[in-house]
């Protein structure tokens, strides 16, 4: 089975290539329902990934809010979030679409509070609707 691609580090225990970066931790696969997001432009965070790992950002405040402007400015920084919001296992660092690992914990419970357990599925449902917001 091939690891999941994406555009950030998931950590320290991962390797990264030109293909994107693959976990060598156990498989966990991406939830079917969201799909990774699909930039035309190569993607700050493709191009820069340690910017976005939140390995340094204790040492450095200025950097995670670096890293969290560029995700604010990303075309595709609308599907990333969901996709991470989604894919809570899959994004436990790092920045992903301007959000820290706790701001997406709150997002997460405040989507189950608005929409119910089923969540994911009812924001695949509005996405899919051409709904801006999930």
């Amino acid at each position: 089975m091939r690891g999941i691609r994406c555009s950030v580090p998931f950590g320290a225990e991962t390797a990264h290539s030109k293909k994107g970066c693959y976990g060598v931790l156990d498989f966990v696969p991406a939830d079917p329902r969201v799909p990774f997001p699909d930039a035309v432009d190569v993607t700050a965070c493709s191009e820069h990934p340690a910017w976005f790992s939140d390995r340094r950002q204790g040492e450095a405040p200025e950097e995670l809010e670096r890293a969290k402007e560029t995700c604010r400015t990303c075309p595709v920084a609308r599907q990333c979030l969901l996709w991470a919001l989604a894919n809570p296992a899959l994004t436990t660092v790092g920045v992903w679409a301007g959000t820290t690992p706790k701001e997406r914990a709150l997002l997460r419970a405040r989507l189950e509070q608005r929409l119910g357990p089923d969540w994911i599925s009812a924001a695949a449902r509005r996405r899919g609707r051409g709904r801006r917001h999930p």
